[in-house]
């Protein structure tokens, strides 16, 4: 654990933007439909049509959505079939597994189904058909944050630099460089070149 006191007058805070908050949450809901006819035998289940849509809230996202359940029966003593549609809504909680305080206002949820709304079970009890549809949502929300940093005074990171600009010039003496005069001024450089003869 950071001791603050230890860092005091050398810790910094930056706002950034990051995730705030996660959640999932997969669920099940059972609809009772009433075709019209007395259903003899299920033939098949489908769903289509799915939307949603979320809003955050201090401690949870609520997703509101609907989609279109199809449900293709026989009937009349198997002797006709037919489907069944019907359009249905679900509005479900997802509460965050993770979050760093309470939500504001200004945050963007962002939601991922894990997976579409799937028929894991088809019933005929009596007249009604009972289907059974599992959902799972994955939720991020987005705001400001902030952030500490330790901070390091200019004066020592100019110390640092200099003391490596040091060994670089230590390292150029240790190679011997040779150095070049250029002749004075009104002077040419046979002149120059006879002198140093």
């Amino acid at each position: 654990m950071l001791d603050s006191r230890e860092y005091e007058g050398k810790l910094r805070e930056i706002i950034t933007k990051a995730v705030v908050a996660r959640g999932k949450k997969s669920f099940t809901k059972v609809y009772t439909l009433q075709p019209g006819a007395r259903p003899d035998r299920v033939l098949g289940c489908w769903l289509a049509n799915h939307e949603f849509e979320a809003k955050g809230f201090p401690n949870c996202v609520v997703v509101r959505g609907k989609y279109e359940i199809n449900v293709w029966y026989a009937c009349q003593g198997n002797s006709k079939t037919d489907v069944l549609k019907e359009m249905v809504t679900y509005s479900e909680n997802i509460p965050f597994n993770e979050h760093s305080g309470r939500l504001g206002k200004d945050e963007e949820v962002h939601v991922v189904e894990k997976y579409e709304p799937r028929a894991v079970a088809v019933k005929i009890q009596g007249n009604d058909v009972f289907v059974e549809v599992q959902s799972a949502f994955f939720v991020e929300v987005t705001g400001e944050t902030k952030v500490c940093v330790l901070a390091f005074p200019v004066d020592a990171a100019n110390d640092d630099f200099d003391d490596k600009e040091k060994d670089l010039l230590d390292d150029e003496d240790e190679g011997q460089l040779d150095v070049v005069e250029f002749p004075e001024e009104g002077s040419t450089l046979d002149e120059e070149a006879e002198e140093t003869l």
